[in-house]
């Protein structure tokens, strides 16, 4: 016997599609996915599999659509129900190079995939992303982890349009400072009954950064980790003046508009 719909509305039941960035807790978001999946049957799929395309479209058969780089497109898409998450872009800058220096993700192993980008200098060609980083001191390596995120992963943020009631939208600080309040939140959006809420947030907390890492939030760790400390507010330690006026160049006005800052004097 199928288990229970989780929606209210079982004869009715949209596409749930969760829209995040690198270093936005879509690994996180994923687990607790693909755990409530299994629960109610349902099918989980993340947008890696067209990971260089220009856009992220889930299979017909999808359930819920895990999309890390926020690059669906809406019009496209059957009748959904969305969440979307950002984060401070300065912590995902600290947090995405203390990751890229080590990583064994295949890309940034991948000799010359750096070779197109503007920021790319002539003594690179050809080179890995790890490498490039590793070649750098760590104000140096900041920097161009601030010039790639500002081609990408920050314009695509810039871009969304935030004013889209279908998208549950959402700050990761505010998530990290009440997870049981944010995921209920979320999966009500979703059109889910409370009982099936009630399961989500159980499971949210199986996969909450401390029960995952056995650290608090905030607390590094001595180790090669992808969650590595997840403290909103830690771009304080590192941002040099210089780092900072390379990003307000690169990113005019980001800040404010996602409302981290109330100007462009921070």
């Amino acid at each position: 016997m199928p288990p229970e719909s989780p929606f209210k509305d079982p004869t009715n039941t949209p596409l749930v599609v969760h829209c995040g960035y690198h270093k936005v807790g879509t690994v996180w978001f994923s687990r607790i996915f693909e755990a409530f999946g299994r629960v109610y049957d349902l099918k989980v799929e993340r947008g890696e599999r067209i990971l260089r395309n220009q856009v992220s479209d889930p299979s017909p058969d999808t359930d819920i659509f895990v999309d890390p780089h926020s690059r669906v497109v809406r019009e496209s898409l059957p009748a959904f129900r969305g969440s979307h998450m950002v984060r401070d872009p300065r912590d995902m800058v600290i947090s995405g190079y203390f990751y890229h220096v080590w990583t064994t993700e295949k890309w940034a192993h991948e000799p010359g995939r750096m070779d197109e980008k503007e920021w790319c200098r002539p003594e690179w060609l050809g080179w890995t992303y790890h490498d490039i980083l590793n070649s750098l001191d760590q104000e140096e390596g900041l920097a161009t982890e601030i010039e790639r995120a500002s081609a990408g992963v920050f314009h695509r943020m810039n871009a969304w349009d935030y004013q889209d009631e279908r998208f549950w939208e959402m700050k990761y600080r505010e998530v990290i400072a009440d997870e049981d309040a944010a995921f209920a939140a979320m999966f009500r959006h979703y059109g889910c009954h409370e009982v099936a809420v009630e399961k989500a947030v159980e499971i949210a907390r199986q996969f909450s950064f401390k029960n995952v890492t056995k650290r608090d939030v905030g607390e590094k760790s001595g180790k090669k980790s992808h969650l590595r400390s997840g403290r909103p507010g830690e771009w304080q330690e590192y941002f040099t003046p210089a780092l900072r006026q390379l990003f307000e160049a690169r990113n005019p006005g980001l800040l404010t508009k996602l409302g981290y800052e109330t100007s462009a004097d921070w």
